[in-house]
This record gives C-alpha cells, sequence and structure tokens, in this order.
C-alpha cells in the first residue's frame, strides 16, 4: 500500500488578492438619457448651463459622430447641429446617486471605496465572496447586474491591480474576469492616455516621443519622468506603478441612528409625549456616547392614528447650536417644539432619528481670558428661538446681484449669531461721526422686513473686512472717541419691506416760501473742529454760513450732514419733481432734503427711475424718500435713526 505525500500548504498570500471594479461612464449623460428617452439615439450633450455660453460636458455618439466636441459653447454647438438636444443636470444629483450606488454595493460586498481620481467610479474586493455567489464570475455578474437593474450601463472587471484594471477596460462596458496579472497588464499597457486623465496638449507632446500609450509611458524612466512633464504627468504615472497601490481604504457602514416607540393608546397629549421622548432619547444617546459622536439635527416623526384622507404623519427636525449629547439641551428644544405643535389627532408612534457627527474636545478657557460676551449662549438662545418657532423664525440677509434696492439682498436662516454688530463704528467712524454708505442701496444697508414694516438694516456684505469682525464692547476706544460718543453716531437705515407712496405738502398758510430743495449729497463731518472731506457728488463743500442760509434752526442730525452745495436747483435741473415737497408719513413737514441720487433703467423688463433723497422733518427725522419718474410720485423706502 503506498502511501500519498503531503502536499505542502500553499504559503499564506502566496496568491494575489484580487479586485474588483465597477465604472460608470458619462453618468450626467445616462441621467439626462433616463429623463428623456427620447433623446436616445439622437444627438445629445450635457451643459453646464442653458444659456449660449454654457459648454459640452458629456456627449453621446450621435453627437460625437456630428462634430461636437467636450468644451464647446452651446451657441456654436446649436450652430454646427441645430436639432441638438441638450440639458443640465446639477452636480448634486450626480453626487446623491453615487453616494446611493455605494450604499447599494456594499450589499455586496462590504468593502467599497470610492475612487478620488476618476468620476463615477467604485474599487470593491470581491475576496471571500465566492463561496456566496458559486466563484467570482457569479460575483461579477450579480454585481453587473445589480447596475443594469437601476438603468445604468457601466463596466464589472475583477482583476489585481486597481488603475491597471481601470485602464484595461477603457470604454468596453461589459462584464469580466481577468485570469492573471499578464493579461491585465497586456491590457493596460494599450490604453488611451486622453482616457486616464492626461491633458490633451501633454498628450501631443507625449506622441513626439512615440508615447501613445499606458505601457510606452511606463517604459520611461521614472526618475527624470515628474521633471521633464511636470506633476500632472507624474502623479497619473505613479498610480499605475506596481508598488504605489494602497490597501483598499471601504467606507464606513452607517450604523442606525434611531429610536422608536409606540404609544399605547395613541395619545394627543404633548407633555405625556415628552416623557415617552426622554425614555427613547437616553439610550440613543449612551449608544452615541460609545461611538463618539454628537447630534448635530433630531428629527422626529409622529405617526398620528388619524382617518383616512387626513394626513398621518407629522415631521419636525431640530438643531441645537452646536453638535451635544447632552439629554438636558435636546429635551429643551423638544419641549420647546411641542409647546408650539398642535396635533389633530392622537399619536400612535414616534420615531427619532439623529444626524450625528464626531465629537470634538473644547479647549478650556481661564476664568480671565473669557469675553465679555458669551457667543455660545447667544448661539443658544436663537436654538430656543428656532425649536419654538420653526427653523426659518431665525434669518440675516444676505446680499445678491440686483437692480433695485430692495432686491439687492434675500433672507436666508441663520445657525449663528451675528458677529459684527455694532463694531462696524470702527470702519464707519472718523472723529467720533458716521460715514454713511452710497444712498441707493448699497450692500451694509439694503435689507428689508421679511414679516413686519421695518427691519433693522446693519447687515454686512459677504466679504466683511477683518476689522468689522471685532465685538464693539471688546475694542479699545480710538483717541479722543468715547465708545458712547462713537456708537450714538451711528446712523441706521430701516428699510421698508414695500415702498409706501406719500402725499406732497400743501402750501403753508403764511408767505414764508418752503425750504429749497438741495441738490446735494450727504457727508460727514471729519472732526469735531468742522473740517471736513467731500465724500458726495458734483459741488463744491458748503461752509456754515451756507448751511444757515436755509431758513432753518439746525437739528442735532445737522451736525453729521453737511450739504456739498449750497445752492438750490434751477427749475430745469428739477425736472420732473413735483412742485410741492413730499409728506412724511404721519403728516410730518419737510424742511431739508438731500439728493438726488439716480437709480435707472430696467428696460429690459420695466423702465426705472428714481431720485433718491435724505428728508428732513421738522420733528427731526431723516427719511429715506424718492421721486418716481413715470408714476410722478413720492414714495417712502425708509427712515433713518
Amino acid at each position: 500500500m503506498t502511501s500519498r505525500a503531503a502536499r505542502p500548504a500553499r504559503p499564506r498570500g502566496a496568491e494575489p488578492e484580487r479586485v474588483a471594479l465597477v465604472k460608470l461612464p458619462d453618468l450626467p449623460l445616462q441621467l439626462l438619457l433616463q429623463d428623456r428617452p427620447e433623446f436616445c439615439g439622437r444627438p445629445t450633450v450635457v451643459l453646464t448651463s442653458e444659456g449660449p455660453e454654457g459648454r459640452i460636458t458629456h456627449l453621446n455618439r450621435a453627437a460625437l459622430a456630428a462634430g461636437l466636441r467636450l468644451g464647446l459653447t452651446h451657441a456654436a454647438a446649436r450652430d454646427r447641429l441645430p436639432g441638438l438636444h441638450t440639458g443640465v443636470v446639477p452636480q448634486e444629483r450626480v453626487e446623491a446617486l453615487e453616494a446611493e450606488l455605494a450604499s447599494g454595493l456594499q450589499m455586496l460586498t462590504p468593502k467599497v471605496e470610492p475612487c478620488a481620481h476618476f468620476p463615477s467610479t467604485f474599487f470593491l474586493d470581491p475576496n471571500g465572496m465566492e463561496k456566496l455567489y458559486g466563484g467570482v464570475e457569479g460575483w461579477a455578474r450579480a454585481t453587473h447586474a445589480f447596475l443594469k437593474g437601476r438603468g445604468l450601463f457601466g463596466a464589472t472587471w475583477v482583476g489585481f491591480h486597481r488603475y491597471r484594471l481601470f485602464a484595461a477596460a477603457g470604454t468596453q462596458l461589459s462584464c469580466r474576469v481577468l485570469a492573471s496579472a499578464a493579461e491585465e497588464q497586456l491590457l493596460a499597457n494599450g490604453a488611451d492616455l486622453r482616457a486616464l486623465g492626461l491633458s490633451a496638449e501633454l498628450c501631443d507632446d507625449l506622441a513626439m516621443l512615440e508615447v501613445h500609450g499606458l505601457g510606452d509611458l511606463m517604459a520611461l524612466p521614472a526618475a527624470e519622468f515628474g521633471g521633464r512633464f511636470g506633476p500632472e504627468a507624474a502623479r497619473v504615472r505613479s498610480l499605475f506603478a506596481d508598488d504605489a497601490q494602497l490597501p483598499l481604504q471601504p467606507l464606513g457602514f452607517e450604523e442606525p441612528t434611531e429610536a422608536r416607540f409606540e404609544v399605547t393608546p395613541p395619545d394627543a397629549d404633548t407633555h405625556r409625549l415628552l416623557f415617552g421622548v426622554k425614555a427613547a432619547l437616553h439610550p440613543l444617546l449612551m449608544g452615541l456616547r460609545e461611538r463618539g459622536e454628537h447630534i448635530r439635527a433630531l428629527h422626529l416623526r409622529f405617526e398620528l392614528d388619524a382617518p383616512q384622507g387626513r394626513a398621518r404623519v407629522v415631521d419636525e427636525t431640530l438643531e441645537p447650536a452646536a453638535p451635544t449629547g447632552d439629554l438636558m439641551i435636546l429635551l429643551e428644544l423638544i419641549r420647546l417644539r411641542l409647546g408650539q405643535l398642535t396635533l389633530a389627532s392622537p399619536v400612535e408612534a414616534v420615531t427619532l432619528r439623529a444626524e450625528t457627527e464626531r465629537a470634538h474636545a473644547e479647549s478650556l478657557v481661564l476664568p480671565g481670558m473669557r469675553p465679555k460676551r458669551d457667543p455660545h449662549a447667544a448661539a443658544r438662545a436663537l436654538a430656543r428661538v428656532r425649536a419654538a418657532y420653526g427653523p426659518r423664525s431665525v434669518v440675516r440677509a444676505r446680499v445678491r446681484e440686483a437692480h433695485l434696492p430692495e432686491a439687492r439682498f434675500v433672507w436666508v436662516p441663520t445657525m449663528e449669531p451675528p458677529t459684527a454688530a455694532a463694531s462696524y463704528v470702527s470702519r464707519t467712524t472718523q472723529g467720533g461721526l458716521p460715514q454713511p454708505a452710497s444712498p441707493a442701496g448699497t450692500a451694509p444697508w439694503r435689507a428689508s422686513s421679511p414679516t413686519g414694516d421695518l427691519w433693522r438694516d446693519d447687515e454686512a456684505q459677504e466679504n466683511p473686512e477683518p476689522e468689522r469682525l471685532a465685538d464693539f464692547d471688546e475694542r479699545e476706544a480710538e483717541p479722543g472717541v468715547p465708545e458712547a460718543d462713537a456708537l450714538a453716531s451711528v446712523l441706521v437705515r430701516r428699510v421698508l419691506r414695500r415702498p409706501l407712496p406719500l402725499r406732497t405738502q400743501r402750501p403753508r398758510p403764511s408767505a414764508v416760501p418752503p425750504a429749497p430743495v438741495a441738490s446735494t449729497a450727504p457727508s460727514v463731518s471729519t472732526g469735531s473742529s468742522g473740517s471736513s472731506g467731500s465724500s458726495g457728488s458734483s459741488g463744491s463743500p458748503a461752509s456754515p454760513a451756507s448751511l444757515a442760509s436755509t431758513g432753518s434752526a439746525p437739528s442735532p442730525l445737522s451736525a453729521a450732514l453737511r450739504l456739498a452745495s449750497a445752492s438750490a436747483p434751477s427749475p430745469s435741473t428739477r425736472e420732473g419733481l413735483s412742485s410741492s415737497l413730499p409728506e412724511g408719513p404721519h403728516g410730518e413737514r419737510v424742511q431739508r432734503m438731500y439728493g438726488p441720487y439716480r437709480v435707472s433703467g430696467g428696460w429690459w423688463k420695466r423702465t426705472v427711475e428714481r431720485d433718491y433723497y435724505y428728508a428732513e422733518t421738522d420733528v427731526g427725522g431723516l427719511l429715506w424718500v424718492y421721486w418716481d419718474r413715470p408714476r410722478a410720485t413720492w414714495f417712502l423706502h425708509g427712515t433713518v435713526d
């Protein structure tokens, strides 16, 4: 009886591990064709925008055969091909689909890594999955079927080197399992360099050296390659080197961060529901604390025991001032939200879903080093306001491009308290007096109330100056300017949500003529001594005698404003103005007017011609008014405090 010699055990790791590739070429184009299936087979391109300057980012074979190329403008493409089909696919939609695909591919293998160098590409680890699918070929077919089930076209290849496998797949939309690393190397050597991320100019330079494929590129000396062809070519070459392949960096699994409890019997009392939420929230926070995470946002879903035809779900979202794991802070926000919530039917189930992020330790501050104002306390106060009155109850004005002053801002929800409060005195004051902005709705002044009639308009620009971000209380007063005086001299424009039509003043009963209208611009004095610098429109600096010549006693506000010209305009220069001055909204009489500041345009939609003035009333108020030339009417656009 002969004995069978024992076979030596194969060394662990002797056979190279396999890696899989899932590549979805022209994913935005595939999304466009899914939305518009009638475009299939016809020249179709994806543009950056629908305007004539929008450029082509993706195109199908029919458009390529018609002579179109990437980077061509929309107008040029229409000239070459009038029957071209176009569309715009937002990048956010593409990224959302890629994230959804990565989550779906994790059901086929636990290790999925999105490629950081090539778009819409994923690397997968098929090792160990062949026993579940009857071999590597069965697993590859299942992965390819997953893409087809989503209506997507792509390549599913299994090889040994991640980036060489990408080069070997090329533009083939197939499912294939390579038998050896030598076969993979042979297919990758003939890959086109343009498809590997090299620019067309660099490919032309390499073609002059008879370098046409990846194999020719890898044959060049690595030491001098980067210095000769630049860092772009050196980066691409390093991806396909044998010693540059790192282990797979898979995505982590999102562990469930939900808690759910049934309400038996269904109940609509918010106080009892709050105790149920507290009992479910405590173990949820304990689990997050073990994972080192804090809650960034908490979503509450109330499932109602409502009859058919009525709303059966109520969703609420709470956001603390900062990611937190404190139970009491979250319960306070939930209590405030439930206090304003009206449930039409009893609640039969409640679901809590948390959005989390990694917890970060806060640096400690010594008692003597703490700032006078606590921004964290202000943020917590705003979070309580949002919890009680909804996420859009705390907003801020953001400057945007527009023609009219009332359209040059938009209200957006904000999470943080303002940081520029009164500190812009340091930028707008010279010698303790304010420096008013240009009156026709420039950046620091353009805002109106989203809900009420008046709104404080001291919103900063999108790129504020560094000194404007400092807190006024924490700044040292400038030499010779007390903080109280500097703060009291700030002029705040409160802009109406909609301009208010004004009546014209009735003639005075006495024979004294009304104060003349001065064609001037407001400016500021540069010192307490009365010396000034001109910052208005045309005209020469006014003297104190010219200020007194207007015929009325100076008001407290006139100390901060001066006229750039003391002469009243002639009737020809006041063409279109009413013969009478505007009357204040409460019957005030106008004593002086500073202006005009012209805003004109709107020919593309509706003609707009406005002459803006600062009107000082007999009660010491300062109005921001304008004369609408097409309507021949005075309007009140705001007040100045």
